[in-house]
């Protein structure tokens, strides 16, 4: 997910002779700099955060339905089992 949303520093800037080795975009020498590099980790990092924060809530919204639906299911054959006996 986040190599597909991978914004390529390159591009950014002209070439100057101050460009610096980073850590995130390319591995070599690149015309972006760190503040930039850290601006893009930053915003990666968030986009992944509400992405995964998103997912647990639909997953929980998923997990409390069929807890619901069990619940109701157990009800029923507790009830049907008091009326037998």
């Amino acid at each position: 997910m986040l190599e597909a949303k991978h914004i390529g520093c390159v591009g950014f800037i002209k070439c100057s002779s101050a460009c610096e080795h980073l850590r995130a975009c390319s591995q070599g020498y690149t015309c972006c700099t760190s503040g930039m590099e850290e601006n893009l980790l930053n915003l990666s990092r968030r986009e992944f955060e509400t992405q995964v924060k998103e997912s647990g809530r639909t997953l929980q919204a998923s997990l409390n339905g069929q807890y619901k639906s069990f619940d109701d299911l157990c009800l029923i054959s507790q009830s049907s089992t008091d009326k037998t006996s």
